[in-house]
């Protein structure tokens, strides 16, 4: 409870200093979510300044992985009736 101007004073000084720091913490976070989805990152796998991948990153890696290769796995089929409907008219 505040009971007098300077602790009022004292108090906003306070939660300036620590809306700084969340500020901050965000603005690093954020920074470091930004780079960690790169997709030069997601594909090699290395993440932070030490370069080695904990254990969330490399779900991530694999995620990402096995969704690109159900996508292409998709797009290779949609390719290959394509393909084949095509010839199949030519005849």
């Amino acid at each position: 409870m505040i009971r007098n101007k300077y602790e009022l004073k004292a108090e906003k000084k306070r939660l300036r200093e620590k809306e700084k720091e969340v500020r901050n913490t965000i603005v690093s976070n954020w920074k470091e979510l930004k780079n960690t989805f790169r997709p030069k990152n997601l594909l090699s796998g290395s993440t932070g300044s030490n370069g080695a991948a904990d254990d969330t990153d490399s779900i991530l890696v694999n995620i990402f992985s096995y969704s690109g290769a159900l996508l292409g796995r998709k797009l290779g089929e949609k390719a290959e009736e394509k393909l084949h409907d095509f010839l199949k008219k030519d005849e």
